[in-house]
């Protein structure tokens, strides 16, 4: 099976279990570095917004983001995740919508000291409840040695 058609399955698995149990926070992580998480987060976004979901994609790996890589997107007056969480921006500053791709994206462009105060901030708190709010899926991309809090309860009820 290539990987395409093995991610298109997953995400119809994920959808069905997801929506039986209506769940829309779906967290990718693993245990080390360089395991693909950034590239499985990407694609299974991309699968669902294929199949007409609202899909948030947003990299929480603020000590090595990489999000941003696999799209390619490095304009010069982007605010990231760390700007918004900083109160620097605000939601609809570090919001984009990928028309190519169909799918909304916070990114993170460099690495952060002190990432597990940052997202267990209220800051993050309402950006996860404004996601759960108006999209159909929130998806991370995460790094495995920081917990997010607010995520817990969907994680938890599957």
């Amino acid at each position: 099976m290539l990987f395409c058609e093995a991610v298109r399955k997953t995400a119809t698995r994920l959808d069905h279990h997801m929506q039986r149990r209506e769940q829309k926070v779906l967290i990718v992580t693993s245990v080390s570095e360089n395991e693909g998480k950034s590239s499985v987060a990407a694609n299974l976004a991309l699968a669902l917004a294929e199949k007409g979901r609202k899909v948030l994609l947003i990299d929480v790996d603020l000590k090595k983001p990489a999000l941003y890589k696999v799209f390619e997107k490095q304009q010069e007056n982007r605010k990231y995740l760390s700007d918004y969480l900083e109160k620097k921006a605000g939601v609809k500053d570090v919001l984009f919508y990928e028309k190519k791709e169909r799918i909304y994206t916070v990114f993170q462009k460099k690495g952060i000291h002190n990432a597990a105060k940052y997202l267990d901030s209220p800051e993050m708190g309402a950006l996860i409840d404004a996601g759960r709010k108006k999209m159909d899926y929130v998806i991370f991309g995460h790094t495995a040695h920081v917990r997010l809090q607010r995520c817990g309860a969907d994680a938890e009820n599957g």
